[in-house]
């Protein structure tokens, strides 16, 4: 867990106006921290001061991820301490103090790392330094509500934790609620619990102490004060394009925010668009809270088909019980994409094939990503991707395509950042040299301003920049598939299989039904595979089978598992063989054919004193 500058921060900072033109003395910025108490008990606060000297603004402040033996309780909103340098006064250079409480949960010696800080525009960091927490006399249970104030409807949650035991058989023993809560199921490990609740009756309200049993004792937490407001909730939202350039054939996504709602009574309406782009994909919605509002969003991918001015209108939603409607959206598409200016060097979008010689369907991974190649841009900024148009790929069949973004990487000994990477998983359909045209996408750098000096109605102030950044055409081979040693099971997979039968009964009454499972496990083409053929003895009725696929996972190179099951009914009593069923198929890694199989079974049917069935 770290922390950074927080909205509470920024407006301490504003108020104290960090820092008047005064004539303080002329000091390098530096940073420092130090720690009180120094005696750090467990279950007892203490504070990190964190001292940024000689300094104009602070724009950013990291906490270390410390959090293993402590949790710092307020990393948003520290408390502020502004001191103005005075030269006249021999006073000392501008600093500003910020104080972070935590709470420690383990006792023991341990090692922290420095606090990293922006300062007018230089990176700093504090020293690096230890703390000692040593036990108290009895394990202390602490507890908590976040956040401390809810509206009717609202969720919060309530956490306990206990300190300085050792032991493995704690159990927490909630406290009662019901008067003005309603209570979720809870959750967490052996010495932390949380349970997640609903304010229900407004008001100012005592949470009773929280009670851990440990064996033949037990211990209880402090009691805590809830305040559940009854405010008129203002409903918003919001529609807006996460693309500032727009083009035909490119992909771009609009996003919905909705705001002070307890719950939707249904999904959105999808918004319509008159033909002039094409719906792809409606994002599953994701829910966050920031300072106690909440806020559902939801994300339309949009594939644009004609060039001009269009408006998409305002979005329909139904809320506790009220109808609202988001502001309508304008855009432009354009025929060709355009950005606002040439890509910086080392900012580039490449294209690469798993392989350059591939077999007529065989799957063959085509990765696109966005790499940077070196420190561009700034710490102070931010990239997000916008539109994206990817080749037609006509001479191919595309099974997959999907986004991640991706860490730092080293290659030949020199570091890139790949900030946005999308892997789509082809199958060429006919030999001979199959052309693959350019991708394109919009780069969007949003660059910040921190200026404490500004007004705060100003806000934080943003520059962003859209670049277009397209890739080279690729070429793949393509051969055919062999002729020799083809096997006369073959029906076309590329790839391997392994195949695995089984039935629910060896032993059957005329009008009883036998079950046969057929399950492939397949690597390539899923989508494509063929039905086994199976030669069923006469005299059995066998329905057409059921088919279930699974498929764990589509990023890499595709594979699955497809199971067949069929009923089997026999007219009359007698032996029935179920032959082993065969399948083949051929390894592009070996570039040989192979062939996989089942299992036979003997049916035994006796007679009933029933019709056949």
């Amino acid at each position: 867990m770290s922390g950074r500058l927080g909205g509470g921060l920024l407006m301490a900072l504003l108020s104290a106006g960090l820092f008047p033109h005064a004539a303080a003395h002329a000091q390098d910025p530096s940073a420092h921290v130090r720690l009180e108490p120094h005696d750090v008990v467990i279950g007892e606060e203490f504070r990190l001061i964190v001292e940024v000297r000689g300094a104009s603004r602070v724009e950013r402040v990291i906490i270390p991820e410390l959090f293993d033996f402590a949790y710092c309780i307020n990393p948003y909103d520290p408390a502020v301490e502004v001191k103005v340098g005075d030269a006249e006064s021999g006073a000392a250079a501008n600093s500003v103090s910020l104080s972070y409480v935590f709470m420690p949960t383990r006792v023991g010696f341990f090692e922290m790392r420095p606090f990293r800080i922006t300062a007018d525009g230089r990176s700093l960091e504090t020293d690096a330094f230890a703390v000692r927490v040593s036990g108290g006399a009895d394990p202390v249970v602490t507890a908590r509500i976040e956040p401390p104030v809810v509206n009717m409807g609202d969720e919060f949650t309530l956490i306990a934790e206990v300190v300085g035991s050792e032991s493995m058989f704690l159990e927490f023993v909630a406290p009662d609620v019901f008067d003005f809560a309603e209570a979720g199921v809870g959750g967490g490990s052996s010495s932390t619990q949380r349970w997640r609740m609903r304010a229900l009756e407004p008001g100012e309200w005592v949470i009773p102490p929280v009670r851990v049993v440990d064996q033949d004792r037990s211990y209880e937490s402090e009691p805590l004060s809830i305040m559940i407001t009854d405010e008129p909730i203002e409903i918003g939202a919001e529609a807006t394009l996460q693309s500032e350039v727009i083009w035909v054939g490119g992909e771009f996504t609009l996003r919905l925010a909705i705001t002070g709602v307890h719950e939707l009574d249904e999904d959105p309406a999808i918004p319509e668009t008159d033909g002039f782009a094409e719906l792809l994909e409606v994002e599953r919605p994701w829910l966050f809270i920031v300072n106690t509002e909440k806020t559902t969003s939801y994300s339309y991918r949009y594939r644009a088909a004609q060039a001009g001015s269009f408006e998409i209108g305002g979005i329909r939603i139904l809320a506790d019980g009220r109808e609202f409607e988001s502001d309508p959206v304008s855009l432009v598409i354009d025929e060709a994409p355009t950005g606002e200016a040439d890509p910086p060097d080392g900012l580039v979008l490449v294209g690469a094939l798993g392989k350059t010689r591939a077999y007529v369907g065989e799957p063959v991974v085509v990765e696109y990503s966005v790499q940077n190649l070196g420190s561009w841009p700034s710490i102070s900024s931010s990239a997000q991707i916008g539109t994206m148009s990817w080749p037609t790929f006509e001479d191919f069949e595309v099974l997959s395509l999907n986004a991640r973004r991706v860490s730092v990487q080293q290659v030949q000994d020199r570091s890139f950042r790949r900030s946005f990477s999308r892997r789509m998983v082809v199958v060429p359909l006919e030999a001979g040299t199959a052309d693959i045209g350019v991708a394109a996408v919009e780069y969007k750098v949003v660059e910040r301003r921190d200026d404490w000096r500004r007004a705060p109605e100003d806000g934080l102030a943003r520059d962003s920049t859209s670049y277009i950044l397209t890739s080279e055409p690729l070429s793949l081979e393509v051969v055919p598939l062999p002729l020799e040693g083809r096997p006369a099971s073959f029906r076309g997979h590329v790839g391997t299989l392994a195949v695995a039968s089984r039935v629910d009964r060896n032993r059957a009454e005329v009008g009883e039904t036998v079950t046969l499972r057929v399950k492939v496990s397949v690597t390539g083409n899923v989508d494509a595979l063929a039905a086994p053929e199976i030669d069923f003895p006469s005299g059995v009725a066998v329905s057409e089978p059921e088919i279930v696929t699974v498929l764990p996972d589509r990023y890499d190179t595709p594979h699955g598992d497809v199971e067949y099951i069929y009923r089997l009914a026999a007219v009359n009593p007698g032996t029935y063989r179920i032959p082993a069923v065969e399948m083949s198929y051929f390894d592009p890694e070996s570039e040989a054919y192979g062939t996989a199989r089942g299992r036979s079974y003997t049916i035994t049917v006796t007679a009933s004193g029933r019709d056949a069935w």
